[in-house]
């Protein structure tokens, strides 16, 4: 992770994922996002929230990072949340519709209910 611009936090069995810069608009960066959220799908991370706080514009290009982390969570048996998005990056997930597919939320601790209350249903 180092040099990345993002934190990954664990709480239990989840991982939340923080952006430390405001933009996220390099395909470099975007990558070696990619690569680092699916490395720690692959070795075991089930439960993931992206929290966007702070994210004023993100490219088309990282929405195929969450697709990628979505379909390897979803193989997984795992799930993923995306939280605190500003009002130009949930503009992009509604022109793309793929506000449609993610359970968005405003806040992580609204994220996190859900994910606890659609854990306590399954168990």
């Amino acid at each position: 992770m180092k040099d990345l611009p993002i934190i990954v936090e664990e709480k239990e069995d989840t991982r939340i994922v923080y952006f430390t810069i405001e933009k996220l608009t390099d395909i470099l960066t975007i990558d070696r996002i990619k690569s680092y959220i699916l490395s720690v799908i692959s070795g075991g991370a089930r439960i993931i929230v992206i929290n966007f706080a702070g994210i004023e514009y993100m490219s088309s290009s990282f929405l195929s990072v969450l697709i990628a982390m979505k379909k390897a969570l979803y193989q997984a048996k795992g799930r993923v949340c995306l939280c605190c998005l500003s009002e130009n990056v949930a503009r992009l997930f509604s022109i793309t519709e793929l506000d449609k597919i993610f359970s968005i939320f405003h806040s992580e601790s609204d994220a996190l209910e859900f994910l606890q209350a659609s854990s306590d249903q399954a168990d």
